[in-house]
C-alpha cells in the first residue's frame, strides 16, 4: 500500500471509509 495518496485518491477513501 502506499503511504502518501493523492487528492484524488483521499477522496475516493473518504468515500468509501469517511472519518
Amino acid at each position: 500500500m502506499k503511504e502518501i495518496l493523492t487528492g484524488a485518491e483521499q477522496a475516493i477513501v473518504c468515500s468509501i471509509i469517511p472519518s
